[in-house]
């Protein structure tokens, strides 16, 4: 069903005599001018004539709150009297364990097979779309605590990236450990300093980019219970090999192809199989997520813009020496893009047609998101829309 608040309904069934919501004719949609893209979302939401943009909440005309997550109006939107631009309940996308242990509940329950970016067949069962992702609590109490970590963590034979987790959740310094030794070191040093570390498995970058590490920020549109549009891959992010190391500025896939010695229909399929991976990596997520409504909860008077970070890797993390063609993206973490302009950056435009789509689909803008996909602004496509 279509949503829209009382007021917006009004206004949709009687256009014909010109009654008007409160003697104003317009519902609010409450920007606040310090929220990141302030600026796009208040240019997209003066495209919808049935709406206009206040910096503050009014109770008695408020249509559509934009906010940072802590300062939702959360018992209106709970009770589907207001739209609200986050989803109530998304620790299973956000929380990168939760993510991981979701995806891997769902792998467990459904067993597919793979396409790697070079369109072959992967071998094997699905090998997954995250890299092992596990949190571990600091226990003082215990003498053997950073023994039995090193034990756990060396058995799987592989590098890990390590990041304390201070008291608000937030991580800490990114840290690598490529062998037992330095993991014993590390938790020798550190383990006294955070109540619990967040400990992920270290992709190593394809054979063919010549060491580098190939990043990329997906935008994700949900939308409602649930719509899901995904915006297409156009540039990618090269750094050195250091997982630290900052990001680049994003380039285009004929300047990768020319850092690593390939030509342009190299780059066209590459691009092409590159987003196949991604739409097939996000729909798998959603899956995961619409079988567990105890890590999202899909509102449907709700939608969000997530930015899904992904690096490329071979297709198995357990293959010590992948093929020159075998590639795939991997899930590194979810972030709330509306949250903070530097989960998507260099990404001018992806804001406000966020918003323009998402009040489309909730019926309360024009036509945009029944149109078909060309007509999507910025690049997004409706990946997935679930009944």
């Amino acid at each position: 069903s279509m949503l829209m608040n009382r007021e917006c309904q009004a206004i949709g069934a009687d256009k014909s005599n010109g009654s008007k919501v409160n003697g104003l004719g317009k519902s609010v949609a409450v920007v606040p001018p310090k929220l990141p893209f302030a600026a796009e979302i208040a240019q997209a939401v003066a495209k919808v004539s049935a709406l206009q943009v206040a910096g503050s909440a009014d109770p008695e005309r408020t249509a559509v709150q934009f906010a940072l997550y802590r300062d939702m109006d959360w018992e209106n939107i709970l009770e589907s009297k207001i739209v609200g631009s986050h989803y109530f309940a998304r620790k299973g996308l956000l929380g990168r364990v939760n993510l991981f242990i979701c995806l891997e509940h769902q792998s467990s329950d459904r067993k597919t097979s793979e396409t790697s970016i070079a369109g072959a067949a992967a071998p094997g069962a699905i090998h997954g779309v995250m890299p092992m992702t596990l949190r571990v609590g600091s226990d003082s109490r215990r003498e053997n605590w950073v023994e039995q970590v090193v034990q756990m963590l060396s058995a799987a034979n592989t590098s890990w990236q390590i990041e304390g987790m201070d008291s608000s959740g937030a991580a800490d310094n990114l840290h690598l450990c490529a062998n037992e030794e330095e993991i014993r070191q590390f938790f020798q040093r550190y383990h006294g300093n955070h109540k619990s570390w967040i400990i992920q498995q270290v992709v190593p970058p394809p054979a063919w980019s010549g060491g580098h590490r190939i990043s990329l920020r997906v935008p994700v549109l949900f939308v409602g219970n649930l719509t899901v549009y995904v915006q297409g891959v156009n540039r990618i992010n090269m750094t050195g090999s250091s997982i630290s190391e900052e990001v680049s500025e994003a380039i285009s896939f004929a300047a990768l192809a020319e850092l690593c010695g390939k030509d342009l229909s190299w780059a066209e399929q590459f691009q092409s199989n590159l987003n196949a991976a991604v739409r097939l990596a996000v729909q798998t997520v959603c899956d995961a997520l619409r079988t567990s409504n105890s890590n999202f909860l899909a509102l449907p008077n709700c939608f969000e813009l997530f930015s899904f970070h992904f690096v490329l890797g071979p297709t198995s993390l357990a293959n010590k020496h992948p093929g020159e063609s075998e590639s795939k993206p991997w899930l590194m973490r979810v972030e709330a893009a509306m949250e903070s302009e530097q989960f998507l950056p260099s990404q001018a435009g992806i804001a406000s047609a966020a918003v323009e789509i998402a009040l489309s689909q909730l019926g309360l803008g024009g036509t945009t998101a029944s149109t078909g996909s060309n007509a999507l602004p910025a690049g997004f496509e409706k990946l997935v829309k679930y009944t």
